[in-house]
């Protein structure tokens, strides 16, 4: 009985004799060849096919070629949306946390230039975009839902400078704070932090529309320190720290669709990485937040899905991993159940570890594709051998595998599958100076994708605080009944 893997070691079991092309998958995407005998090597369609698992996990460490094989990847997907009816084709939403694959759209415009009417390039840190999640569409989330999400996003962004996590008094004041907000007309979320300047408690109980929002804030018991850290919380998840687009896009008029983004054909890139200066928090929330209503949405499809699938593509997942830490293989089950492949991307699995212990084990334990790509330090090379290699495998034969992932050169590819041994690839070489001519050629029509979403020059964002609002210090005067919030 003859065993093999990349490095001769004993790891699986052979795999059977492959065709001219070593398809991972029937439907797969070709990016490259093998490195033992040249022939063509493709990845799979991430989408379900009567609810089997297409979840994959890529990683390689910074510049060794993990954007090139991602762009290669989603390019050659999209190039396949564009041969299938509209009806047919799946949508496809990408998390670019550091402008990365900005490349993608001159890509579009050399292989498939008529697919750049579906793109959208939203970038919420250099253009002011509908993110007023106040007004968030009905009936992906009731405003208590919205609320824990909300308090949860404060909590893991605030928290992740000091480690320190809220505290329940903290919880529960933010918590008050935020529904009484969205059940507010004209309401954005810097209203929460305004909420916890002095006065703002009564002004806010005056605007708010729910009684029971109105009850919970004027039973709040606030020292004048816990209202201060409750603020600098909420300045720190919400508040923009230097980029104004980031401020006007919270407080804008309206919010995005993120139900819209999951019809056929769409094709969605959060593009975060071009904002100046250090802006890590409004990165994290603004990755947070969308991916987790866009999950959100997912949920209202019925199960088993039998529509349109969608491709959810998170490059550095670590960006996201602390608000789906907690259930993981949950997410992974609930996109399998309704028709979304999930497409994970790090430099570091150390990331994900930090996280949490457990993380990495569910990632690579719930994707039935794994991609590694060079590993940067021994010890997450051990890490990612003792994951990936089978459970009977001697101690050696992990060792030898973290080695070899440790010698991969750029470009180059393991590619772990559900069967078969592992297979070491190259990726082919990106035709750059194709995509530029093309980007030149579509320049009109990469600019209507990344000014599709943007709020009107002249809004003006409300405050808590405006004079001649509706705002009433005196909470003994509650709103009237004729005023109604977006949430009724």
């Amino acid at each position: 009985m003859k065993l093999i893997d990349l490095t001769g070691s004993v790891l699986r079991r052979a795999a059977p004799p492959t065709p001219a092309i070593v398809h991972v998958e029937p439907d797969g995407v070709i990016v490259g060849h093998t490195t033992a005998d040249d022939r063509p090597i493709d990845l799979p369609m991430p989408v379900m096919v009567q609810l089997d698992n297409r979840h994959t996990f890529v990683s390689g460490a910074s510049g060794f070629g993990k954007t090139g094989l991602l762009l290669l990847w989603l390019l050659g997907i999209i190039a396949r949306m564009a041969r299938l009816p509209l009806a047919q084709r799946p949508a496809i939403i990408i998390w670019d946390p550091k402008g990365d694959l900005d490349e993608l759209d001159s890509g579009i415009a050399a292989r498939c230039p008529d697919m750049l009417g579906h793109l959208s390039a939203i970038d919420p840190l250099q253009t002011a975009v509908p993110m007023n999640l106040c007004v968030l569409e009905k009936g992906i989330l009731s405003p208590r839902l919205l609320t824990a999400t909300l308090v949860d996003l404060v909590n893991a962004i605030s928290s992740a400078g000091n480690g320190v996590a809220l505290g329940n008094q903290q919880i529960i004041a933010i918590g008050a704070v935020i529904e009484a907000v969205l059940h507010a007309p004209s309401s954005n979320l810097h209203w929460a932090a305004q909420a916890f300047q002095p006065d703002g408690i009564p002004v806010l109980a005056g605007r708010t529309t729910s009684d029971v929002a109105r009850e919970a804030l004027l039973g709040l018991h606030l020292t004048p320190e816990l209202s201060a850290s409750c603020r600098i919380r909420l300045l720190q998840a919400f508040g923009g720290l230097g980029s104004e687009a980031w401020e006007a896009s919270i407080a804008a008029p309206s919010c995005l669709s993120f139900r819209d983004m999951l019809l056929p054909g769409r094709i969605t890139r959060f593009c975060l990485g071009n904002s100046p200066g250090a802006l890590e928090s409004p990165v994290k929330v603004a990755c947070m937040a969308t991916f987790k209503l866009v999950l959100a949405a997912i949920q209202q499809r019925v199960t088993p899905f039998t529509g349109t699938p969608a491709v959810l593509v998170l490059d550095e997942c670590a960006v996201v991993a602390p608000v789906i830490a907690n259930s993981l293989e949950k997410t992974l089950s609930l996109t399998r159940s309704r028709g979304a492949g999930l497409v994970l991307a790090t430099q570091s699995t150390t990331q994900l570890s930090a996280v949490s212990p457990g993380l990495l084990s569910a990632v690579l334990t719930n994707c039935a594709h794994k991609v590694a790509g060079r590993v940067g330090v021994p010890s997450e090379a051990m890490l990612y051998a003792k994951e990936l290699a089978d459970s009977g495998a001697a101690g050696s034969a992990r060792d030898e595998l973290a080695q070899s992932l440790l010698k991969l050169k750029p470009r180059e590819f393991v590619l772990f599958g559900q069967s078969g041994a592992p297979v070491r690839f190259v990726t082919d070489t990106l035709p750059k100076a194709a995509w530029l001519a093309a980007a030149d050629k579509q320049a009109d029509a990469i600019a209507a994708a990344r000014s599709r979403h943007i709020v009107p020059s002249g809004h003006r964002p409300t405050r808590l605080f405006d004079s001649g609002s509706q705002a009433q210090a005196d909470n003994t005067n509650p709103p009237t009944a004729g005023r109604r919030s977006h949430w009724g």
